[in-house]
């Protein structure tokens, strides 16, 4: 077909049209920077966990923020039972990042699935190095045990007791605020693990017919709740619904009462009698908690007086991490110290004799968003042969910080002092360097391309400084290429 002289003459402006753009490239657009500032605003303000993942009624993973796991190997060369597994974690970095409660009772230990609650106690919250411990029922030899803990969920309020492993007790030294002799009150809350008949003492203070104790027997195969008080004692059927939930027992002893003695179950009278006491006999002995309790977890003690007239706590222990903390540890034995909640200083210690070394090995791994990627753990009767796929912690966190940089001190002390979690901050402080350094570029060469360059520059050296983590730059230049390559598709170049 012959071409018009108006059709060569088009042919030749579209040209023309071709070689200016190819010699000029596009000029920055006016929406180009503000557009910046948009997406740094959205990406920081999105890492600040602010309670929306905190939903407990819907009780799923992504009611949780964050998530950490620890994998616990039996390396005794035999199964292991009833056994207590020391994890170090590090606490106190959490909580000053808003991965945790200040009293660390938003934790949720699982394994095998979200629903598989696990038993756990956690100490030491003010601590970067926090020995928190892990119940392992049962473990083959040569076999891993994953515990995924989840955190991060602001209305989560965990009973964080300990447990017991038959080898372990909490004394709380003698003092005439326990010499109570006619109104007193024994409180425990304990679960036990296991509904086998055994012997032990929950809250004992009681010797040769003298003081008080709440103990558990095993009568013939059968399992009691035994009250002592004095040469008298008082048996009292264990229900099987106490078994395997946190069941609150409360001893009554009121000399003035037709019957002196009661016990009440949550609240609820089980059983009362009468042991025609007139008192109770003061004595010096300390008050043990635990002692010789196997596969069970006492969440709370207390102890008060004048129950009859103006109830009063003498003495209230709840166990909780932020009031419990380890004072030694020399494997097999650690010891430490629950500080009195109810302001009379009568600290409980307990001492544990728990064998870590060549028994159980811990690997604690970096904490996460519950979003990331789940990785394969083996469960606990099965050897772990995948190994850890995402090894090299591009996503698993695990960063050291490198302030050793012109003006990174000042910086590191500005970001100490942000009510935002570290990274965030960081995103922030070189999220706006970005911005500038993309005004600068465009200052001195107007194009996009160049715009876009210095744009990326300080993500580069946050990233070089382990201060921010690898996605946060991918994540900066995707967006960035998006926005340059949008305009040209919207028109077809």
């Amino acid at each position: 077909m012959v071409c018009s002289r108006s059709d060569f003459e088009k042919g030749i402006v579209l040209s023309s049209l071709i070689a200016a753009r190819i010699r000029k490239p596009n000029s920055i657009r006016v929406w180009f920077l503000p557009f910046i500032g948009l997406i740094l605003l959205a990406a920081t303000v999105g890492s600040i966990p602010v309670g929306g993942c905190a939903k407990a009624a819907t009780n799923s993973p992504s009611d949780f923020c964050y998530r950490i796991d620890i994998v616990g190997t039996n390396v005794s060369g035999a199964p292991i039972t009833d056994h207590a597994a020391r994890a170090v974690v590090p606490a106190s970095t959490f909580v000053s990042s808003a991965q945790l409660q200040p009293d660390g009772m938003d934790f949720r230990p699982t394994a095998g699935g979200f629903s598989n609650d696990q038993i756990a106690w956690a100490q030491d919250i003010s601590s970067a190095s926090a020995p928190w411990w892990f119940w392992i029922e049962s473990l083959d030899t040569g076999a891993s045990k994953t515990w995924r803990v989840y955190t991060g969920n602001n209305e989560e309020q965990r009973d964080n007791g300990i447990f017991f492993t038959g080898s372990d007790v909490v004394t709380i030294t003698d003092h005439a605020d326990f010499d109570i002799t006619d109104e007193l009150a024994v409180e425990v809350t304990v679960q036990l693990l296991d509904g086998s008949p055994q012997n032990a003492q929950l809250v004992d203070k009681w010797d040769l017919n003298q003081g008080y104790s709440l103990e558990l027997v095993d009568v013939s195969g059968t399992m009691y709740l035994r009250v002592r008080l004095d040469g008298g004692s008082y048996d009292v059927a264990w229900d099987s619904s106490w078994t395997d939930t946190p069941t609150l027992i409360r001893l009554e002893f009121d000399s003035a009462a037709l019957n002196d003695t009661a016990v009440y179950a949550n609240n609820s009278l089980v059983s009362e009698t009468n042991l025609g006491l007139a008192s109770i006999t003061a004595n010096t002995e300390n008050i043990l908690v635990g002692s010789g309790l196997d596969s069970g977890v006492i969440h709370r003690v207390r102890i008060s007086d004048l129950i009859d007239t103006d109830e009063t706590t003498v003495g209230r222990w709840s166990f909780t991490a932020d009031t419990c903390t380890e004072t030694g540890n020399s494997d097999p034995t650690f010891q430490g110290t629950c500080s009195d909640s109810s302001g009379n200083a009568h600290t409980a210690a307990y001492t544990f004799t728990r064998a870590q070394s060549g028994t159980i090995s811990i690997e604690v791994g970096s904490i996460v968003l519950t979003s990331a990627p789940l990785l394969v753990t083996a469960t606990s009767a099965v050897a772990d042969v995948t190994g850890d796929p995402l090894d090299t912690e591009l996503f698993t966190g695990g960063l050291t910080e490198n302030v050793r940089f012109p003006f990174m001190s000042g910086l590191s002390d500005w970001v100490d002092s942000m009510p935002f979690p570290r990274q965030a901050s960081w995103f922030l402080i070189f999220g706006f360097m970005s911005f500038g350094f993309a005004l600068i570029f465009w200052t001195l060469i107007p194009t996009t391309e160049v715009a876009l360059i210095g744009s990326v520059l300080p993500m580069f050296l946050a990233v070089s400084l382990e201060l921010i983590e690898p996605w946060y730059l991918s994540l900066w230049v995707l967006t960035a290429l998006s926005m340059y390559t949008a305009p040209k598709w919207s028109r077809g170049f």
